[in-house]
C-alpha cells in the first residue's frame, strides 16, 4: 500500500514538474502579438465566412488537412483576434503532449527517470519553440502531435496485449492526426518497423493493416493531383531520381542536425569563430563577395554534416559499449527509425523549400525519448565534470532558443 502511494506521489510530482517547466519556458508568450505567417490562416477563414466553409475543407494546392482548416475556423470564429487565448492554448496543449511523452517513454523503457527527462526535453526543446510562440500559424501542429502520441500509446498497448482493438484505434488516430498535418502518416511506417523489431509474429497483421491504410490514403491524397496535374506539389511535378536523392541527403545531413543544434546557433557560432580571428575573417571577406551568404550556404551545411557524422560515431560507440541487451538495442533502433521516417514526407516538397523548425515537431517525440535514454545511461557512467557540462549545454540551448522575447524562428 505504501509503495503504491509512493508511486502515485512520484507521478504527481513529475506531472507538476513537467507543467512548471513548460509554463516557465513559455511564460509571457501571450504578450507576443500575431506574426506575419499567421494572417494567412485568418484570411482563409474570412474568405470561408463570406463564401462558405466548403472552401476550408476542399483539396487545394499542396494540403489535404480538413481538420486543420475547420479547427482554425472554429478558433477564429470563437475567439476572434484575442491572441492571449491562442497563446494559452499553445502552452497548455504543448504541456499535455509533454505528459503523453512521459507516459509513452514509461511504456517503452519502464524507467520513470528516463520518462521525466524525455518529457522535460520535449516541453523545453528548441524545435518546439516556434510551434508554441507562432501559435496561430502553427496551431495545428500541436493537435497533430497529440493524436500521434495517443496513437503511439495505443500501439504499444497492442504490442503488449495483442488485442486488435488497440491496433484499430491506433490506426484511426493516425488518420485523425493526418487530418491536421499530413506528415503524420509516417507513423504507419514506424509501426511496421517497431513490430518487426519487437513482435515478429504480429508483423504480418500490422504490415497488412498499416500498408493498406497508407495505400488508400495515398490514393485519396494524390489521385486528384494526377488528374489535375497543375495542382500537384512542385516536388511531385518535378520528381526524378536525382532530385529525390538530393532531397533525401538534404533531409538526413542538414535537417536532422538542426534538431540537435539549431540553425541560428550554427550561424552565430561560425560568425563568432570568424570574428575571434582577424586574419581568417579578412581572408574570407576578400575571397567571398558576401560573407553572410557564404556562411549560410556553405559553412553551415559543412558544419551540419560534421554534427551528423559525429552523432553517428557517438551512437555506434554507445551502442557497442553500453547496450548489450537485445531489447535495449531494439528500442534505440526503433527511435532512430522514428526520427528518420518523420523526415520522409518532406521529400515530396519542392526542391529548395525552406523548412522551419515547427515542421519537425513530430520528429522531436522520438528524439526526446532517444536523448532521454542516452542522457540517463551516460549520467551513470561519466564523471561529475562531464555531467555538469552536459547539463549546462542543455540549459543554455533551451534558454537561448526558447525565450519568447526572441521571437524564435
Amino acid at each position: 500500500m505504501e509503495s503504491k502511494l509512493t508511486k502515485k506521489n512520484h507521478l504527481l510530482l513529475h506531472i507538476i514538474l513537467i507543467a512548471l517547466v513548460s509554463f516557465a519556458t513559455y511564460f509571457r508568450t501571450w504578450n507576443i502579438y500575431f506574426q506575419q505567417d499567421e494572417w494567412n490562416g485568418f484570411g482563409k477563414v474570412l474568405y470561408a465566412n463570406a463564401y462558405g466553409f466548403a472552401a476550408l475543407v476542399r483539396l487545394s494546392g499542396n494540403h489535404l488537412t480538413p481538420l486543420a482548416a475547420l479547427f482554425m475556423g472554429f478558433f477564429y470564429n470563437t475567439f476572434g483576434l484575442r491572441h492571449e487565448v491562442y497563446a494559452v492554448y499553445g502552452i497548455v496543449l504543448h504541456t499535455v503532449n509533454g505528459l503523453l511523452v512521459y507516459f509513452l517513454a514509461r511504456m517503452l523503457t519502464k524507467n520513470t527517470t528516463v520518462s521525466l527527462l524525455s518529457a522535460l526535453l520535449l516541453v523545453s526543446f528548441h524545435v518546439s519553440s516556434q510551434v508554441v510562440t507562432w501559435y496561430a500559424a502553427s496551431m495545428t501542429y500541436l493537435p497533430s502531435g497529440f493524436f500521434v502520441l495517443v496513437s503511439l500509446l495505443l500501439f504499444e498497448l497492442y504490442v503488449k496485449k495483442q488485442k486488435v482493438k488497440y491496433l484499430a484505434s491506433s490506426l484511426f488516430f493516425i488518420l485523425v492526426a493526418a487530418g491536421f498535418r499530413e506528415n503524420a502518416v509516417f507513423v504507419l511506417g514506424y509501426m511496421i518497423l517497431r513490430t518487426y523489431l519487437v513482435s515478429a509474429h504480429q508483423f504480418r497483421r500490422v504490415f497488412v493493416f498499416a500498408s493498406s491504410i497508407g495505400f488508400v490514403y495515398g490514393i485519396v491524397r494524390f489521385l486528384p493531383m494526377f488528374i489535375f496535374r497543375s495542382s500537384m506539389p512542385l516536388g511531385v511535378q518535378s520528381f526524378d531520381a536525382s532530385s529525390f536523392f538530393e532531397k533525401f541527403t538534404h533531409s538526413v545531413f542538414l535537417s536532422i542536425p538542426e534538431l540537435i543544434v539549431p540553425r541560428n546557433i550554427q550561424i552565430d557560432s561560425i560568425f563568432w569563430l570568424l570574428s575571434r580571428n582577424r586574419h581568417i575573417h579578412e581572408f574570407f571577406s576578400v575571397i567571398v563577395p558576401n560573407l553572410a551568404v557564404f556562411i549560410e550556404t556553405t559553412l553551415v551545411p559543412m558544419l551540419s554534416v560534421v554534427i551528423f557524422t559525429t552523432c553517428c560515431m557517438v551512437t555506434m560507440y554507445v551502442l557497442k559499449v553500453f547496450y548489450k541487451k537485445l531489447n535495449e538495442k531494439k528500442l534505440i533502433y526503433s527511435l532512430y527509425g522514428f526520427i528518420l521516417l518523420s523526415f520522409m514526407p518532406f521529400l515530396l516538397l519542392p526542391k529548395g523549400l525552406y523548412m522551419e523548425s515547427r515542421h519537425f515537431y513530430l520528429s522531436t517525440i522520438g528524439l526526446s525519448i532517444l536523448v532521454g535514454v542516452f542522457f540517463h545511461d551516460l549520467y551513470h557512467r561519466v564523471s561529475l565534470k562531464l555531467k555538469s557540462i552536459i547539463g549546462v549545454f542543455f540549459i543554455l540551448i533551451s534558454l537561448r532558443v526558447n525565450s519568447p522575447t526572441l521571437c524564435v524562428v
